[in-house]
């Protein structure tokens, strides 16, 4: 087998085994969660907490697809239109994403230095997406 076949798969099994990891653990927070009170509410910040975790952990996750796609994308090609689609979605929310927390960091005054830095994985998406896409056609 090709090395880059061997290591694409490998990024393939990684990106799942990610995915089923962290929506395992909100699963599990989720069902663990008492009845709401003064006295729980702790517990129910932590789940929010685990939930924008998930959110944060998704481009990244994408991210790791989109790259194994890039390096053996003929292991891709009967999957071509779903690529496409995909990469054309992940770019459109990656840049979209970008775009609104960062007018929304410039209307809360926040320090615009440190917006690239927090926003990178949505804009690493967006691009590899847009690689993806262009590798694809």
């Amino acid at each position: 087998m090709e090395i880059r076949k061997v290591f694409s798969l490998t990024l393939m099994v990684l990106g799942s085994l990610m995915l089923v990891y962290y929506s395992v653990r909100l699963i599990l927070a989720k069902i663990s969660l008492p009845p709401y009170s003064l006295q729980t509410e702790g517990e129910y910040v932590a789940y929010s907490l685990q939930v924008l975790t998930f959110l944060w952990m998704l481009p990244w996750i994408a991210s790791i697809f989109l790259v194994a796609i890039l390096i053996f994308p003929s292991m891709f090609r009967r999957f071509r239109n779903a690529v496409t689609m995909l990469s054309v979605f992940l770019s459109v929310v990656g840049f979209g994403v970008t775009a609104l927390l960062t007018v929304s960091a410039i209307l809360n005054n926040a320090p615009l230095t440190l917006v690239p830095a927090g926003l990178s994985p949505f804009w690493v998406m967006a691009i590899l997406a847009i690689f993806t896409y262009k590798k694809s056609k």
